[in-house]
């Protein structure tokens, strides 16, 4: 092989390297991939999924899908807060849940949806509270 080629082949190969680094740099370790929410669960699964509530319902689940690419044990924040027109901050709030040294996971949050009526959400976030998804849901008087 001439040499040309052989240094050719070399800078490919540390540029594609260096690619790759930054590709996996830009994923994020968790990764939302279902919010489900809904009164009654059946096997850790909203029996049926909805975004509108009633105060008289007993409770309100949120079920969170993730996928973890770190495979490494590790919390979660899910909370539901008040929706309003911007999207939701930064912070430490929801409640604290830990997840197991794996892959994929689903946890479940209950909350009381004896709130007054109005625009919500349920809000994931990272432990160090950045968001990494939500669903708006209403809660109806």
């Amino acid at each position: 092989m001439k040499r040309t080629n052989v240094v050719g082949l070399l800078v490919g190969g540390v540029v594609l390297t260096f690619a790759a680094m930054a590709l996996a740099q830009d994923e994020a370790p968790l990764e939302v991939t279902e919010i489900l929410m809904g009164t009654e669960l059946e096997n850790g699964v909203p029996t049926s999924p909805s975004t509108s509530f009633s105060r008289t319902d007993s409770s309100i689940y949120c079920v969170v899908r993730f996928r973890n690419r770190t495979g490494a044990e590790g919390h979660l924040r899910v909370g539901f807060e008040q929706a309003g027109d911007e999207p939701p901050a930064a912070g430490e709030t929801g409640r604290r849940m830990p997840f197991p040294a794996r892959s994929r996971y689903r946890t479940v949050v209950r909350g009381t949806p004896n709130r007054a009526p109005g625009p919500y959400r349920c809000v994931v976030r990272t432990d160090a509270g950045e968001v990494l998804s939500h669903l708006d849901f209403t809660i109806t008087g």
